[in-house]
């Protein structure tokens, strides 16, 4: 694992420092990124007293093995303007058909890594919606799994103090598996 966070920090770094930074963010280091965030959210599942370990030995062991994020997983990055330099939580919700699902939300400086696990098969590309799905669209970049070969850094709004909660709480009243073509309001790239 010390192998990722030298192999992350190259571009990680920026993203956190400078909020003024523009960069593209191909599908390599994607997975990176959402490697090395659902890392963090394995350990912040395992540092939380109040978590329902959600995290099965075989997907901590598949990160390990593969340094890949396990089957289940999706990873979303948005960016952070406000007066917090480190924020997380760890909420414990249910999906729409009554299935166990975790979201991890940390935010460092300028970036906010959103890790969302649950019950849905990886092997083929779809995103994960909330009920309020068109209001935190323009935050989003969906890394994980991958939609697209490049994705442009930063999204188009940047999170607030005032929104960091319902951020992470988007998915506190439903999530929703779905082809990425079948988005409301988003066009596939």
């Amino acid at each position: 694992m010390s192998a990722l966070e030298s192999e992350i920090k190259g571009f990680l770094a920026p993203m956190i420092s400078d909020p003024s930074l523009r960069s593209v963010l191909p599908s390599a280091q994607q997975t990176l990124l959402a490697t090395w965030a659902s890392k963090s959210a394995m350990v912040l599942e395992h540092a939380s007293a109040r978590a329902k370990n959600i995290y099965t030995f075989d997907q901590r062991n598949y990160l390990k093995e593969n340094r890949l994020p396990p089957s289940g997983v999706a990873v979303c990055v948005a960016s952070y303007k406000g007066t917090r330099r480190l924020h997380s939580t760890l909420k414990n919700l249910r999906a729409e058909t009554a299935e166990r699902v975790q979201t991890a939300t940390v935010a460092i400086d300028n970036v906010i890594l959103q890790v969302t696990t649950g019950p849905w098969p990886t092997d083929r590309p779809h995103r994960l919606i909330s009920r309020e799905q068109s209001r935190w669209d323009p935050y989003v970049i969906d890394i994980w799994p991958i939609q697209q070969e490049e994705v442009a850094w930063p999204p188009a709004q940047r999170v607030t103090d005032e929104d960091l909660y319902a951020f992470a709480d988007r998915f506190e009243k439903g999530v929703k598996l779905v082809s990425p073509s079948r988005v409301p309001g988003r066009p596939r790239a």
